[in-house]
């Protein structure tokens, strides 16, 4: 950037604004590493499972007796609903392992990069790569 000011191709403001960009560019990247690093511990799963089950083993007495299709279906449905946001967020509980359900910081980095290769006028701009294994949102 420091060439880009003496060759007169951005002035002090456009500087400052850069090195603001810059600052807030390594901001993020920290709070990003954070995220990726953070562990969750086994006894936060644990305690979410033992939730679940006991809940699901209450949950037919606290019903109506009245209507047993209906309490057959309640018991069995929404321990299962349960079950699958547990699993869900077990899935997505790490955002940059480049998986089909995380977050593409790949894509979004290769995308950036080509944008930034176009503004400056370069012409040996990479093609955007398609993912072979899954869709990238």
């Amino acid at each position: 950037m420091l060439r880009a000011k003496e060759k007169g191709m951005v002035n002090d403001f456009q500087q400052v604004q850069i090195d603001s960009t810059i600052a807030r560019l390594c901001d993020s990247m920290g709070k990003c590493e954070l995220i990726k690093n953070t562990v969750f511990p086994k006894a936060h799963s644990l305690l979410i499972h033992l939730i679940i089950y006991v809940f699901a083993t209450m949950l037919p007495f606290g019903l109506s007796d009245e209507y047993l299709a209906v309490e057959i279906g309640l018991t069995i449905g929404i321990p299962i609903i349960f079950i699958g946001i547990e699993k869900t967020s077990i899935l997505m509980q790490n955002p940059f392992e480049n998986r089909p359900l995380d977050t593409p910081t790949t894509d979004l980095a290769e995308t950036i990069e080509i944008n930034i290769r176009q503004k400056i006028g370069e012409t040996d701009v990479p093609e955007k790569k398609k993912p072979t294994d899954y869709y990238v949102l």
